[in-house]
């Protein structure tokens, strides 16, 4: 069995954001996403996506 993840650190802001519904995309791997949700970060960019 060969199971991906991948941790993306920032995938709150628009560029990780991209990253993480790229790789659940095409990758169908599992996402850790470790965001602080600062002033760049925004927890609407992943909307949707709670749940995958």
């Amino acid at each position: 069995m060969n199971t991906r993840a991948m941790l993306v650190t920032s995938g709150a802001d628009f560029i990780g954001s991209s990253f993480v519904r790229y790789w659940l995309g095409a990758e169908s791997g599992m996402v850790v996403n470790l965001d602080e949700l600062t002033y760049g970060g925004n927890s609407c960019n992943l909307s949707g996506l709670e749940y995958d």
